[in-house]
């Protein structure tokens, strides 16, 4: 099996490599997908950041206990893009994944061995090795893009992560709030503004539970042209409600709370990687928002395969205030 599986993976990351990496590097992404399950039996994801490559398998009894069956698929995916075997991160991720952040939040080291990478004029620190994401989520490059082409002048960007969405907004002379639970990485989002040649001190960073700040802003009538929601799946980390939060569960109410702060005419987008999201956004249609789906738009060109096999990497949904919208109302507490 491991001799087979190393082959195939061999192969299509080099097929991969050869058919984007020029693309990328013309327009200066260092950070893009090379694998993703595409192949049913090989269950592994693997991710080139500048002349690192992170693989990382899915985890699986099958493969749990067969020894030396990941580091033989890094050597050969390195083999395929001609990088050294040490510039090889590998780690394992797990499928179905509940609990707090649902998994980006989760440590595996302390190495804390970082570097930076480029997307276009954007730069950001990743890590590799420390947790089960690397302070990057590549799906979203597009989306990136299309929201910094909006000119908008004020920008929310709630569970922040590392501050990416932030900085493209920034770097169209956006006012950004940047809202996280981590302080850790409320941090790596500052690091991220000055990367990219931003002074953090001209925006905001708050350290807070999503519904608790939204709800104070409101309160003090804050309004954003472009508000960004991007939850994790499931989440035990409640803040100051203690309250656990599932997706499909809490969407509507949260972006209720969203919408409260969103400025006439603005514009509020909604992410979840949830594969098995059932979106319910008809009640917001019927109060005068128009509602859009963007998944298939936002979907990087590395990604499309992995989106016609398995599902897209995220769902994006785009709610656009009009005049003639209703103020929204605000949900009752989950109990």
């Amino acid at each position: 099996m491991i001799e087979k599986h190393a082959e195939l993976l061999h192969q299509r990351v080099k097929k991969t490599a050869r058919h984007l990496g020029s693309r990328f590097r013309r327009e200066g992404i260092e950070a893009y997908c090379l694998y993703d399950w595409d192949i049913p039996e090989l269950r592994v994801k693997v991710d080139r950041y500048g002349d690192h490559l992170v693989v990382a398998e899915y985890e699986r009894q099958q493969t749990r206990d067969l020894e030396g069956y990941l580091d033989a698929l890094g050597e050969a995916a390195a083999i395929a893009v001609g990088l050294p075997s040490e510039n090889v991160h590998k780690k394992q991720r797990r499928t179905r994944q509940r609990g707090s952040a649902a998994g980006r939040y989760e440590r595996l080291g302390e190495a804390g061995q970082t570097l930076l990478v480029s997307e276009r004029d954007l730069r950001f620190e990743v890590n590799l090795d420390d947790f089960v994401d690397t302070g990057l989520f590549s799906d979203h490059r597009d989306t990136r893009a299309q929201l910094r082409a909006l000119g908008a002048k004020s920008f929310l960007n709630l569970y922040a992560y590392t501050g990416a969405f932030s900085v493209a907004l920034a770097k169209s002379g956006a006012r950004t709030v940047s809202v996280d639970l981590s302080g850790r990485y409320l941090d790596w989002a500052k690091r991220n503004f000055s990367h990219s040649g931003l002074n953090p001190a001209e925006h905001q960073f708050v350290e807070a539970e999503t519904s608790s700040y939204l709800r104070a802003a409101a309160a003090r009538r804050e309004r954003f042209d472009v508000v960004f929601v991007d939850p994790p799946s499931f989440s035990t980390a409640g803040g100051q409600t203690g309250a656990e939060f599932d997706v499909q569960a809490d969407h509507p109410e949260l972006i209720r709370l969203a919408l409260e702060v969103v400025a006439p005419e603005g514009e509020l987008y909604f992410s979840t990687t949830h594969q098995r999201f059932v979106p319910e956004l008809e009640q917001f249609e019927a109060e005068g928002l128009v509602v859009e789906d963007l998944t298939e738009r936002s979907t990087p060109l590395d990604f499309r395969g992995r989106a016609a096999r398995m599902g897209p990497p995220h769902r994006l949904y785009r709610l656009l205030k009009t005049s003639g919208s209703h103020a929204p109302r605000t949900a009752p507490s989950r109990s």
